[in-house]
C-alpha cells in the first residue's frame, strides 16, 4: 500500500470529519450557547433582568438583520448581473483563453480578481466565480486539467485582499459623526474623529503592501498543497460544463419578438431610459455626497447592471441565474444573526472584551482588536452584523489608549476577513456555482487562512 503524503492525509481528514455548511452553523450555535451559559452565567430559559436567557437572546437576534441580509444578497446579485452580462462575458471568455495549464490559470486569477475584490467585494466575488467558470469551460476545450477544489479555493482566497473600499469599517468611518454615535460612553465621543477619510483607512501604502504580501503568501502556501500527479486531480462534474455552456448562450441571440409585448421585453429603449436616469444620480452622488454605504453601492451596481444587460428580458434572466448563488445566505443568515443574539444579549461579548482589557495597551491594541474581531467572526461571519457588537468596544478602548482610529478600522476589517477561509458562509456562492462540497475545498482554504492570518498578525503587532 502506497504511503500517503502529509497533504493527502490532511485533505482526507477534512473530507472524512468536516460536515456540511448547515451543520457547521448548527454547531457554532451550540458552542456559543455553551460559552454564554458558562462564561457569562446566562440563564437557559427565563431572562434575568437585562440579561437575556439563551432562548430569548437567540430569538431576539434571529430576525434583526433581515435588511442587512437583503443588502448582502443584492451585492452578490448585482455583482453576478454585471459579471454575467453579454459584454463582460465576452471579455471573460477572451481572458480565459490565455492560460494553457492550471498554474497559468491561477496566475490569471491572482492578477485580476483581487483588484476587483478590493474595489467591491460583491462584484469581486461574482466576477471571480464567472471567470473561474469560464476558465473551467475553456480548459476542457483546450485539453488541460483543473483540480477543481484547489482552483475554487484559490478564487475564494482572493477575499484576503479585500481590505478595500466596500468594507463596513472604512465606509462607516466616512459618514460624519457615525463613529461617535456608535460609542455609548458620551465622555469618550469627543476623543473619536468626526470622520476618517478612506485615504487614512484603506487608500494608503501600508494597507496596499499588506494586501500584496498576503496575496503572495496565501496563494503560495495553497499551491504547495496541490496533488503532485495530474491523475489525482478532481475534475469538475460534467453537469457543470453543461450548465456553463447553456448559460453562455443567454443574451447572445437577439430576440426581436412577434408582438408588441415581446418587442418591449427585448428592446434596449426602456433600459437605456431608466439606466440614464439612474446614471444622473450616480454622477451627482460622486460629485457631491460620496457616502459609500451599502445602499449607495447597490444602487450604483443595479444601474450599471441595467445598462450593460441591454434589454429588460436579459436583465431578468441574469437575476434569475444569480439567485442560485445566494440561497445559502438567505437561509443561513438568520441562524448567524441568532448567534449574534447569543453573544450580544447574554453578556458574553462583555466577558470577552474584559478579558482582553486585562492586558490592553496603546501598542498592542491594534493586534488585540484584530484577534478579537477574528474570534467573533467565527461566530458571526459578516462584517456589518459584527460591527454593532465589536465596533463600540474597539473604538472606546482605542480612544482611551489614544490609538489611531484608522488603524482600528483596518484591524476590524482584517479580523472580519482573516478567518473566512475556514467558514462556509461566504463560500456558499462558490459551492453553489461550482457544484462543490465545502469539505473538498476546505483543506486548501484552511492552509491559506493559517498563513494569511499570521501575516495580518505580524502587520498589526509590528507595522501599524
Amino acid at each position: 500500500m502506497q504511503k500517503r503524503t502529509f497533504s493527502e492525509s490532511f485533505i482526507r481528514f477534512f473530507d472524512r470529519w468536516v460536515p456540511g455548511s448547515m451543520v457547521v452553523v448548527y454547531l457554532l450555535t451550540i458552542i456559543v450557547a455553551i460559552l454564554a451559559l458558562t462564561l457569562a452565567d446566562a440563564p437557559f430559559i427565563f431572562s434575568r433582568g437585562e440579561q437575556r436567557s439563551l432562548v430569548d437572546a437567540w430569538r431576539m437576534g434571529f430576525w434583526q438583520f433581515l435588511g442587512l441580509a437583503m443588502q448582502m444578497s443584492l451585492m452578490l446579485i448585482t455583482g453576478s448581473i454585471i459579471a454575467s452580462s453579454p459584454p463582460v462575458r465576452k471579455f471573460l471568455k477572451m481572458v480565459a483563453m490565455l492560460p494553457n495549464n492550471m498554474f497559468q490559470a491561477i496566475l490569471l486569477v491572482m492578477a485580476i480578481v483581487p483588484l476587483f475584490n478590493w474595489f467591491h467585494f460583491g462584484f469581486g466575488i461574482m466576477l471571480g466565480i464567472y471567470l473561474g467558470r469560464t476558465i473551467i469551460y475553456v480548459s476542457k476545450i483546450k485539453g488541460y486539467k483543473i483540480h477543481q477544489p484547489l482552483f475554487v479555493a484559490f478564487l475564494y482566497a482572493c477575499g484576503f485582499t479585500g481590505l478595500g473600499l466596500s468594507q463596513i469599517g472604512p465606509i462607516f468611518g466616512t459618514i460624519p459623526g457615525a463613529l461617535r454615535r456608535l460609542v455609548p460612553n458620551e465622555a469618550i465621543r469627543p476623543l473619536i474623529p468626526e470622520t476618517v477619510p478612506l485615504t487614512e483607512s484603506v487608500l494608503n501604502l501600508p494597507n496596499a503592501l499588506s494586501c500584496f504580501i498576503i496575496l503572495i503568501v496565501v496563494f503560495g502556501s495553497m499551491w504547495l498543497m496541490r496533488p503532485k500527479k495530474e491523475s489525482d486531480y478532481i475534475e469538475p462534474a460534467p453537469e457543470l460544463f453543461a450548465e456553463i455552456e447553456a448559460q453562455a448562450k443567454i443574451g447572445v441571440e437577439k430576440i426581436k419578438g412577434t408582438n408588441p409585448a415581446e418587442r418591449a421585453d427585448n428592446s434596449i429603449l426602456f433600459s437605456m431610459i431608466i439606466g440614464l436616469f439612474g446614471l444622473i444620480w450616480v454622477v451627482k452622488f460622486f460629485a457631491t455626497d460620496r457616502r459609500l454605504d451599502f445602499d449607495n453601492f447597490n444602487f450604483v451596481m443595479i444601474i450599471i447592471g441595467v445598462l450593460v444587460c441591454g434589454s429588460p428580458n436579459q436583465f431578468v434572466k441574469s437575476v434569475q441565474n444569480a439567485i442560485n448563488s445566494i440561497w445559502g445566505i438567505l437561509i443561513q443568515f438568520p441562524f448567524y444573526a441568532g448567534i449574534f443574539g447569543l453573544i450580544a444579549y447574554t453578556g458574553l461579548n462583555a466577558v470577552i472584551v474584559n478579558f482582553f482589557m486585562l492586558f490592553a495597551t496603546r501598542e498592542n491594541w491594534p493586534f488585540i482588536s484584530y484577534v478579537y474581531t477574528s474570534m467573533i467572526n467565527l461566530a458571526v461571519p459578516n462584517g456589518a452584523a459584527k460591527w454593532p457588537i465589536v465596533g463600540p468596544y474597539l473604538l472606546e478602548v482605542g480612544a482611551n489608549l489614544q490609538v489611531n482610529t484608522a488603524t482600528i478600522l483596518r484591524a476590524y476589517t482584517a479580523g472580519d476577513i482573516a478567518t473566512n477561509g475556514v467558514l462556509p458562509f461566504w463560500a456558499l456562492p462558490y459551492l453553489a456555482m461550482f457544484k462543490l462540497d465545502f469539505r473538498k475545498m476546505l483543506p486548501y482554504a484552511f492552509v491559506g487562512t493559517f498563513f494569511g492570518y499570521a501575516v495580518f498578525a505580524i502587520f498589526f503587532a509590528f507595522v501599524y
